[in-house]
């Protein structure tokens, strides 16, 4: 089955609310590696963590939802997302002084049940199951 841009919006729509929800704003430009952010008290680290599965997005006609996710969990068993992507995304991230989006990253800690999700909304659910076993 192909990944269509409408899933992939629908998707986006659910990982913005996780987003949201958690009062987070992303940073700007393009996503520096190794990447390292304090959320909610926590550091999250991906040059420490171990990396599950990747995701990304791509399409010539709508550039401004490309997307690239990967999937960590680090060494006290919590799960998060390092995200970029463009404006549409959720890790769009507010320009100064005007009302504008432009590219960004963030860093998005999951929970359990939000990480099987996320395999489900981004069509990766045949990976979910050996991905998780392995990630332990």
């Amino acid at each position: 089955m192909q990944y269509t841009i409408k899933q992939h919006e629908e998707a986006n729509s659910i990982i913005s609310s996780w987003v949201k929800a958690q009062s987070l704003k992303m940073q700007r430009r393009i996503m520096p590696e190794p990447f390292k952010q304090i959320v909610n008290g926590k550091t999250y680290n991906n040059s420490t963590a171990k990396k599950i599965t990747s995701f990304h997005f791509y399409n010539d006609h709508e550039q401004y939802l490309t997307v690239d996710e990967s999937l960590y969990i680090n060494r006290k068993g919590e799960y998060f997302l390092c995200g970029e992507g463009m404006e549409r995304t959720p890790y769009a991230a507010k320009m100064q002084d005007c009302d504008d989006w432009m590219r960004g990253h963030g860093i998005l800690p999951l929970t359990l049940k939000q990480v099987k999700e996320w395999f489900k909304i981004r069509c990766l659910e045949e990976e979910m199951e050996d991905a998780l076993a392995h990630s332990a």
